[in-house]
């Protein structure tokens, strides 16, 4: 068990790195500039984690700047298995930040009451070329996390060009309980989604709370967003909204 006051892991943009069997705390970005990314874990490279849990962790300046207050993965890719990130904090992505055209796959664990200004589970930085910034969350809980604007659960940034985001959620996969908690007209409780596609393939969208009229499960971009011909998803006490 680790317990810091510092950033405890990060991984440069030529390594491999495995986590496993970890319990990361208090993990905290310090020093100049005062906003930076991962909290506990900041990864470059290639980075696995597994059978671990993060917890109270944040960038300096907490919900007022910086990126994954759990984790924040700004190259290569991100592999987590059977992970629970809870109680953190950051500007952009409380749990996890997830940069451009970072491959990441998400197994089994939970994500839950992590706070942001967007993105309070997991920020994605959107692509601005044609490849995808490729996201899937497989069995996976995004529970109780908070947004101040946008994105309670999941946010996914709203790119002016390049192909955006392909979030994918799937085998039973929740997203549940998220909210927006200090803009009246913030949007997406559950999952703010600003360009790309998104594929539903066993996943249920619950009781998530937005500004009224905007989303409480899920709100897409007009214009910039496509959902999978044929998804399975399932609302409960909450809806899907498409504006501008």
């Amino acid at each position: 068990m680790a317990e810091q006051k510092h950033r405890i892991f990060e991984i440069d943009p030529t390594s491999t790195a495995t986590l496993a069997r970890l319990k990361l705390l208090n993990g905290e970005v310090t020093g100049r500039p005062a906003v930076g990314s991962g909290g506990a874990v900041l990864s470059k490279g290639s980075l696995t984690v597994q059978d671990s849990e993060i917890h109270r962790s944040k960038t300096q300046g907490g919900l007022n700047g910086g990126f994954g207050g759990g984790i924040a993965a700004t190259q290569g890719t991100l592999d987590l298995t059977g992970v629970t990130i809870s109680g953190n904090e950051a500007g952009f992505g409380g749990g996890i930040y997830i940069g451009e055209r970072v491959f990441t796959n998400i197994t089994g664990g939970l994500i839950e009451r992590n706070s942001a200004t967007y993105g309070g589970g997991i920020s994605i930085a959107s692509s601005t070329n044609a490849q995808f910034t490729h996201v899937t969350l497989n069995n996976v809980h995004v529970f109780g996390n908070q947004a101040q604007v946008d994105g309670g659960g999941i946010y996914a940034g709203n790119a002016t060009e390049g192909s955006g985001t392909w979030l994918t959620l799937t085998n039973n996969t929740w997203i549940h309980a998220n909210s927006i908690v200090l803009d009246a007209f913030g949007r997406g409780g559950g999952i703010y989604f600003g360009r790309g596609l998104i594929t539903f393939s066993v996943a249920t969208i619950a009781f998530n709370h937005a500004g009224p009229g905007l989303g409480d499960g899920l709100y897409r971009v007009q214009g910039q967003t496509t959902i999978d011909q044929n998804p399975v998803v399932t609302y409960i006490d909450d809806s899907e909204v498409v504006g501008p």
